[in-house]
């Protein structure tokens, strides 16, 4: 895929097909829930998005100025064995993938879908495998080589090269100058080469998808039940709205820690092996879900950092932003373990803190940052040592007071 990096000026319209689980209805029918970027929830009904406007009941909202638009449809996560992850953020659940004429074919439980190798950063092809060997190398992908994942007995092989095809029975390896094939049954996972591609400009949303699937790209409009995205390398594609589960959006009033670089990170894990932050999903890299536990209530969350403890997490505030704002919880996927401090420091002082349990209720943080500088996310073991402390920082960002 080498002279991939040609093909980035060619323009690939993306079309998703209507999804069996939900029956197609206009955009117009749609009652929808947005959040403003400081935290005012309207029920609405949409019309339309175009020019960056959300236009809804005789009022236009910028979407700069939102930070959630949900439709009201719930994830049905899928069962899917193949994992597609997005170049510029996210990841499709899929059924099968094929690579050929520079290429990727990727069949989902609601359509086919063509990408540009741009597009996709990396490919599960065993969902529940061992990923940390793939975890490891998808944050050191290479802008030359591919990367392939092989099962080599009780152990995970990589190898190095560029790929040429994928089919339902090979993928065929570039090494070293000779083609080589590798079973498919024997692929784990591959990485492609980082050609880093741009983000386009406008507002960026991350996409929630009805069958757990999420897409990172600008939204371009709205209209005749079809969502517009653009995506890197001059990729659009149009999802149907009945599709769409929610858009957390970015915009300059403020800005989800998920998306900055921390200026520092420590993990000092008493009981555990050290992990890593992940961003946008739970500590486990599930879709990050928090249960209410006084009220039943469960919230999916696309935007956020989930962590274990012993752990610190430091962020500039460059721009000045005023608040920091967002939910605090233990990750459902602990089965109710976990219990934990967490706590907020501004320039090295104490300004928010709280225990957590996976038997209580997520926190709401609220906590002015007004002048500070350094944010860090702090959270302590508490009494179960860091067992089950997979803590999810939900909807975390740096806010701009309204004017």
């Amino acid at each position: 895929m080498v002279f991939r990096r040609f093909l980035l000026a060619g323009l690939c319209w993306l079309t998703i097909a209507a999804s069996p689980l939900v029956a197609q209805k206009p955009a117009a029918s749609n009652p929808i829930q947005v959040v403003t970027a400081g935290g005012q929830r309207l029920s609405l009904q949409v019309n339309e998005i175009s020019d960056g406007q959300l236009r809804c009941d005789g009022m236009n909202i910028a979407l700069a100025d939102l930070m959630l638009i949900e439709t009201g449809h719930r994830v049905a996560v899928s069962n899917s064995p193949i994992l597609v992850f997005m170049a510029s953020g996210g990841s499709l659940p899929a059924t099968t993938i094929e690579f050929a004429a520079e290429r990727f074919q990727v069949k989902t439980n609601w359509g086919m879908v063509e990408l540009a190798p741009d597009n996709v950063s990396g490919v599960l092809l065993t969902r529940d495998a061992d990923r940390s060997r793939f975890d490891l190398a998808m944050k050191d992908r290479s802008v030359e080589q591919d990367h392939v994942i092989v099962e080599s007995g009780q152990s995970q092989q990589l190898v190095s090269g560029l790929i040429e095809s994928i089919d339902g029975e090979r993928l065929m390896l570039n090494y070293q100058g000779s083609s080589r094939p590798i079973s498919i049954s024997k692929v784990v996972a591959f990485i492609s080469a980082d050609l880093k591609p741009q983000m386009p400009e406008g507002p960026i949303a991350l996409v929630q998808l009805l069958d757990g699937g999420s897409i990172n790209g600008v939204v371009r409009g709205l209209l005749a039940g079809k969502l517009s995205i653009e995506l890197p390398a001059a990729t659009k594609l149009e999802i149907p709205w009945n599709h769409v589960v929610s858009i957390s959006l970015s915009s300059s009033s403020f800005v989800w820690l998920s998306d900055l670089e921390p200026l520092s990170q420590d993990y000092s894990p008493l009981a555990t092996l050290p992990f890593e932050a992940r961003n946008d999903s739970s500590a486990d890299g599930n879709p990050m879900t928090l249960v209410w536990n006084s009220s039943g209530e469960t919230r999916l969350y696309n935007k956020g950092i989930g962590i274990r403890s012993a752990s610190r997490i430091e962020f500039e505030n460059s721009r000045g932003f005023q608040r920091l704002v967002g939910t605090v919880g233990v990750d459902a996927e602990t089965n109710g373990n976990g219990d934990c401090e967490v706590s907020v420091l501004g320039d090295d002082i104490e300004l928010w803190s709280s225990e957590i349990t996976g038997r209580g209720d997520p926190v709401s943080l609220d906590v002015s940052i007004d002048g500070m500088k350094r944010i860090t996310l702090v959270v302590r073991s508490g009494r179960q040592l860091d067992m089950g402390d997979h803590v999810d920082w939900a909807d975390v960002r740096f806010v701009k007071a309204q004017q």
